[in-house]
Formats: C-alpha cells, sequence, structure tokens
C-alpha cells in the first residue's frame, strides 16, 4: 500500500519525474525511490499511523501488477542499491525467485497462525463474560444508554447492542 502519501523535498520535485514509461503505474513509489538514492540523496520512511479507506483486496488486477512487476524488473535489473548479487543464468534466477516466493508465504502463513491462536482465548474470554447472568439482565440499559447515543440498531439475540457506524 505504499505511494499513497509522499512527502517530497524542494530537490526531489525540481529534479526528479514519475517514469511515465512504467505500466499502469505499480511501482512509481519504489522506482522513484530508487532514483533518488541513485543521485545520491536520502529516502526516509516515516512510521504514521494514517487511514487509507478503500476495498480489502490487496491485488485488484494481478495481471496489471504482473505487467507492472516486470517493467519495474527490466528497468533496475542487476541494479537495485544493496542488493545482494543475483544469478545471471535465467534457471538459477527462477529457482531463486520460487524459494523466495514459498519463504514469504511460509512466513505470512505462520504469521497468521500465531495471531489466530492468540485470538481463540480472547474469543473465549469475551463469550464467557458475555454468556453471564449480569450480561443479559444489563443488556436493555446498554442498549438504552447506546440508543441515547445514537449509534445502534436493536439488540442482538446475546443482549448485545450491534454498534452502527456514524456514516452508514
Amino acid at each position: 500500500m505504499g505511494g499513497f502519501l509522499l512527502v517530497l523535498s524542494p530537490w526531489a520535485v525540481r529534479s526528479l519525474r514519475f517514469d511515465e514509461g512504467l505500466r499502469l503505474g505499480v511501482g512509481f513509489d519504489l522506482d522513484f525511490a530508487l532514483r533518488v538514492r541513485q543521485a545520491g540523496k536520502k529516502v526516509v520512511a516515516a512510521d504514521m499511523r494514517v487511514i487509507r479507506h478503500r476495498e480489502l483486496d490487496v491485488l485488484e488486477d494481478p495481471d496489471v501488477w504482473v505487467e507492472g512487476h516486470i517493467a519495474l524488473a527490466e528497468k533496475w535489473d542487476g541494479r537495485l542499491p544493496g542488493a545482494p548479487p543475483r544469478p545471471t543464468d535465467w534457471k538459477e534466477r527462477a529457482r531463486l525467485a520460487e524459494a523466495e516466493r514459498d519463504a514469504a508465504r511460509a512466513w505470512s502463513y505462520s504469521h497468521y497462525s500465531r495471531r489466530e491462536a492468540q485470538l481463540v482465548p480472547l474469543e473465549r474470554d469475551l463469550e464467557a463474560l458475555t454468556t453471564t447472568l449480569g450480561w443479559r439482565v444489563t443488556a436493555p440499559l446498554r442498549w438504552l444508554n447506546a440508543r441515547r447515543r445514537g449509534d445502534v440498531t436493536p439488540p442482538v439475540r446475546g443482549g448485545s447492542p450491534r454498534v452502527r457506524s456514524r456514516t452508514g
């Protein structure tokens, strides 16, 4: 999701332009940052809490992404600053790419599994709290308070009000 907020120095604005030769704008932010570094300047990424409202699809059109990735890879082939040397034989490069892809998938699955495992006890605790007699008895009061604030629809079967977003 990079590239949706770029802050450029006056030098970058005066000296560089986005490469319109890259297909469909895929990788324009990486290409721009690589050209800044190639010119001997520094690229800084700030850890910011920014909310971007968009669909949940990470990859909207895989074919477009693949074309853009290929164009960016061809442009910077063997010239990525700080990157380890890559094999020159196409078969070795393809095997390396497959191995890196599989490693990334394994890491992603492991990360997802850890998050899911952390969620189970939290769901168990929530269910234990919301099935008590006290929770059920106070459901009308919670619903009335939420309705007074204007942020709920009628409670669901368990007695919990469903929070409605203020935009919808």
